[in-house]
């Protein structure tokens, strides 16, 4: 595992999972709170004191204060010893212990001035103390210089008063430790998850992690959606669009490859919505004119009666009771191609099912009927019957559910269909969550295209030799006559603009370069792929959508 640390992966994680941050910081500053609650207060009171002569001649001590200023520290000094502090004491009626360890005392060089500052609970009792350390200062040092008027000694100028606030603890102080804390604990805490959650997030992630292409990013739904009608959810253009460009991409691999035919949709584990997502394939598939048998493979937990109801038709069960397979009849009200062989019952020998001549000979007949047969597969491994039907199968797709399915097992079941000898051509990304899709949306609104308003591109598709014109509104009865005798030019635009495959391949060049965009740049491919022409070029109302998303690669290029 790689355990180096990179800035900018540090704070790719903690915005990913800001919940992690945010929750150490409340914690941190919480916690800082109640701690500096509990602690008793502390206050400091400070007494001046002037060192000088005794007899307060002005003159005498301008004169001598060199000698003051040297003698200064050692009165300060003598502030902390056991004989003024006891003097202190006795002078207030206190235990010797509440005053030894509560009192400093300093000077700076080059004055006569002695700060002593006295610590205690309360304020007014350490203004007593300072007000008594420093009388018994003045005595003591009195009593060692013998008395005279003459000698050097120590008064006080400006006693200790009670203070307002408590010098600790500083609660202000120990919220931005206790914030700063949390912060620091909640980015370690995220980066600690992200090394231990082998869950799949983003479609970066996913490839990176898998080795496996990402074929489509697919809209995340509530959870009491997945066992609705799939064909009244189909009519949604903000949940088609995603099925409708991998439709065209299933398509277009079909028709490159013969044997391809039959595609078997899995997953991992339960609760990856993989029976409405391969509903929704289908259904894209239909709408694009080509013939798609949609079979039952998933005996156990049969769910593609909730989305194609079985009344009045042919159910699986119906159709492998039959001696001879009947004419498999299309399904649904979209007027196209599409035949559902869903089951109606929960068998228990599902695998027994799988394996026999019958299904088989099922399978065999919408083979040959349609352009692509899709068989809804079982989690691969919560049974063995996914395994049973890769003898069915030309290429599988599995579907992963962002912030559910785990890497691993996603990699454990490419190595399985491996060993089968089916591959894995990619996976569908269901529930990751982009804001790019409301921010193209609005974009088209809002920004139509104008010209000069898009660098020009250098790659373009050549425009028909034809070009056609808008038919012009009728004028009006008021400007008839003008619009007659002066015509407005109109002007002729090209009708297409940049290729998908130059954006996929600036895209794949870049990404290791901008990695916190790749995911959002490879998501607006996904949604631009289902508006491109059949040769993959886009009209050039979209030039204003590729500007500002691709505005970056392209102004590298």
């Amino acid at each position: 595992m790689d355990t180096s640390f990179d800035l900018q992966t540090a704070l790719r994680t903690a915005r990913h999972r800001a919940w992690i941050v945010l929750a150490s910081i409340v914690v941190g500053l919480a916690s800082s709170y109640v701690v500096t609650g509990l602690i008793a207060p502390t206050y400091e009171a400070t007494s001046t004191l002037f060192v000088g002569h005794g007899d307060g001649s002005t003159a005498s001590g301008l004169q001598e204060s060199p000698l003051a200023q040297s003698l200064a520290p050692s009165y300060a000094a003598l502030a902390g010893t056991m004989s003024v502090e006891a003097a202190a004491a006795q002078r207030i009626r206190l235990p010797v212990g509440k005053i030894v360890g509560h009192v400093s005392a300093h000077t700076q060089p080059g004055l006569q001035i002695i700060w002593l500052q006295a610590r205690a609970r309360s304020a007014a009792l350490a203004a007593r103390i300072a007000n008594a350390v420093a009388g018994a200062l003045s005595e003591r040092v009195a009593s060692l210089n013998g008395g005279g008027r003459a000698a050097i000694g120590v008064s006080a100028v400006d006693p200790a008063r009670q203070p307002a606030q408590p010098v600790s603890p500083n609660r202000s102080l120990g919220l931005v430790f206790g914030g700063l804390a949390g912060l620091l604990s909640g980015i370690g805490l995220a980066l600690l998850r992200e090394r231990l959650d082998r869950r799949i997030y983003t479609p970066s992630q996913a490839e990176r992690e898998v080795g496996l292409p990402i074929l489509a990013v697919l809209p995340a739904l509530p959870d009491d959606v997945d066992d609705q009608d799939a064909q009244s959810r189909h009519r949604d253009d903000a949940i088609a669009e995603p099925y409708r460009s991998l439709a065209t991409r299933i398509g277009q691999n079909g028709s490159r490859d013969e044997t391809a035919k039959r595609i078997l949709v899995t997953s991992t584990v339960a609760d990856d919505d993989k029976t409405r997502v391969v509903a929704h394939v289908a259904l894209a598939l239909a709408e694009q004119g080509a013939g798609v048998a949609l079979v039952e493979g998933d005996l156990r937990r049969p769910k593609l009666w909730r989305h194609f109801p079985v009344s009045g038709r042919t159910s699986l069960e119906d159709v492998l009771a039959a001696e001879q397979t009947p004419r498999l009849r299309a399904f649904g009200s979209l007027g196209c191609g599409l035949t559902v062989l869903a089951a109606v019952y929960e068998h228990n020998d599902a695998s027994r099912i799988l394996r026999s001549r019958e299904f088989a000979r099922v399978v065999e007949a919408a083979t040959q009927a349609h352009e692509h047969v899709l068989v809804d597969a079982p989690p691969a491994l919560a049974s063995s019957d996914a395994s049973v039907l890769a003898r069915h199968a030309d290429v599988a797709l599995v579907v992963v559910r962002a912030g559910v399915t785990r890497a691993s097992d996603v990699r454990t079941v490419k190595t399985t269909f491996r060993e089968l000898g089916v591959e894995v051509n990619g996976i569908l990304l269901e529930g990751a969550r982009f804001p790019v899709r409301r921010r193209l949306r609005r974009l088209l609104a809002a920004r139509p295209v104008t010209p000069g308003s898009v660098k020009e591109p250098r790659e373009r598709v050549a425009a028909p030799p034809q070009q056609l014109q808008p038919e012009p509104d009728a004028p009006s009865a008021a400007t008839n006559g003008r619009a007659a005798a002066d015509p407005e030019p109109v002007e002729t635009k090209a009708r297409f603009g940049w290729k998908i495959e130059t954006l996929a391949r600036l895209v794949e060049q870049n990404a290791a370069a901008y990695p916190e965009r790749s995911d959002e740049w490879r998501f607006t491919l996904f949604y631009l792929r289902s508006e491109a022409e059949i040769d993959g070029t886009l009209p050039k109302r979209f030039d204003s959508i590729v500007a500002d998303s691709f505005g970056d690669l392209l102004a590298a290029r």
